[in-house]
């Protein structure tokens, strides 16, 4: 007789799962900034209308934003009228200037109120540089010590941009990926057993890839583990004809599905 005719290829049927991971802990509030007030005698009554010029801070932007807080800045003395001819109205007395005036954040001021807001303080701040908080101006020392958020890294105080996680502060320095050590800042990030991971890097190290969209498999998503891969279960297709395989019979040839008919 002649040769028994040739096996015919492997045929098998995939196991088809719903991914269900352990669902990603809900991002929590933004942190609240404690609220500072100096001591009674040393502020005059105001009423309830009027904003305090040394209360709390503004709460940060939500977590896992960047979030800038204290902006920094520099003031400039001018000695001329403005080229609009306009007599110039100081932020802090509300009278017009008739002589120098020093100009900070497209506002003007008499020389003697460009001050710290603190009114312990009232350091001039014309040399030395401010921080704006919450539309009033302090010298660094000042909001460093009563607004500025302290990283949960380094311990030291935040003046400018912070990066608020999990109800923490950091700078964006202290805040990077465990695993290539660059800064997250305002970007997606994940935790693993509580260190921070960048999203390039917790999807290389800890999520479940699509071996043929190369795509995350996310929970909740349908999915097909076969020929000792993973799948989306609208990705597990023929390589040939591209007919879905899920619940299917398929063939595999040099490790990819095929339909029966493509299989042989």
């Amino acid at each position: 007789g002649g040769n028994s005719p040739a096996p015919p290829a492997p045929v098998f049927k995939p196991t088809i799962n719903t991914y269900s991971p352990a669902p990603a802990p809900p991002a929590p509030p933004a942190p609240v900034a404690k609220p500072w007030s100096p001591a009674p005698a040393a502020v005059p009554p105001v009423s309830n209308a009027v904003p305090r010029p040394f209360g709390s801070s503004a709460p940060p932007k939500p977590t896992g934003q960047g979030a800038t807080r204290g902006n920094k800045g520099d003031a400039t003395m001018n000695t001329a009228v403005p080229a609009t001819g306009r007599i110039p109205v100081c932020s802090g007395c509300n009278l017009p200037i008739r002589g120098p005036f020093v100009t900070a954040l497209g506002k003007c001021w008499c020389p003697d109120h460009f001050v710290c807001a603190n009114p312990q303080c009232g350091t001039k701040l014309l040399d030395i540089g401010f921080v704006e908080e919450g539309g009033y101006l302090y010298c660094e020392r000042d909001y460093a010590d009563h607004f500025a958020p302290h990283c949960e890294k380094c311990g030291q105080a935040i003046i400018g941009e912070c990066v608020n996680a999990l109800q923490k502060s950091y700078h964006p320095s202290c805040f990077l990926c465990v695993q290539c050590m660059k800064p997250i800042g305002g970007t997606k990030f994940h935790i693993e057993d509580g260190k921070f991971y960048c999203e390039a890097d917790w999807n290389a190290m800890f999520q479940t890839m699509c071996s043929s969209c190369e795509f995350p498999i996310e929970p909740g998503d349908r999915w097909v583990e076969a020929l000792g891969k993973n799948f989306h279960s609208e990705c597990f297709n023929c390589s040939t004809c591209q007919v879905n395989l899920e619940g299917q019979q398929f063939g595999a040839k040099g490790g990819k599905p095929y339909c029966k008919k493509h299989a042989r």
